[in-house]
């Protein structure tokens, strides 16, 4: 399976699970779960994880270095200011806020299945590679980051 490290597009993951959420919840429902101010919930939700995506950028885009997840060779700098001090995958991150959210909506167990599915598949085939290849660039600056800051949160 290593074939597919660093193929799919971390944008075409998540839309992908988000397809899978959603036909789960609509045709692979047991339980449909629901609570007040659930749509505002979601809401906050994905807002908080656009919110983390767009700084994730930001930060990468200041300190002038590759945003492209597929080619992580072409990082020319160690972005670890702004939300990089919390997280090392804050674009990640905010996907899976996004995913949350709309497992929030739509809010039945099946959907919530994928969500771990999801972390499980971004941490073997997307973030293991980007840090062999980060270590390999930066040595032990980024040893010494990866060890103060945590994956995700």
């Amino acid at each position: 399976m290593k074939w597919l490290e660093l193929r799919i597009l971390p944008v075409f993951v998540v839309s992908i699970f988000g397809v899978l959420i959603w036909l789960s919840s609509s045709f692979f429902y047991v339980v449909r779960l629901s609570f007040s101010y659930q749509d505002i919930a979601s809401l906050v939700m994905a807002l908080l994880g656009v919110g983390v995506i767009v700084s994730g950028v930001l930060g990468f885009r200041k300190q002038d270095t590759t945003v492209n997840p597929t080619t992580p060779e072409q990082a020319s700098q160690l972005v670890t200011r702004g939300i990089y001090r919390y997280s090392r995958n804050p674009m990640y991150l905010g996907m899976l806020l996004f995913l949350m959210a709309f497992a929030v909506y739509l809010f039945t167990l099946t959907g919530w299945l994928w969500v771990p599915v999801f972390v499980l598949y971004m941490n073997k085939f997307q973030i293991q590679p980007e840090e062999r290849i980060l270590e390999r660039i930066f040595g032990q600056e980024y040893v010494e980051y990866r060890n103060k800051v945590r994956r995700w949160i």
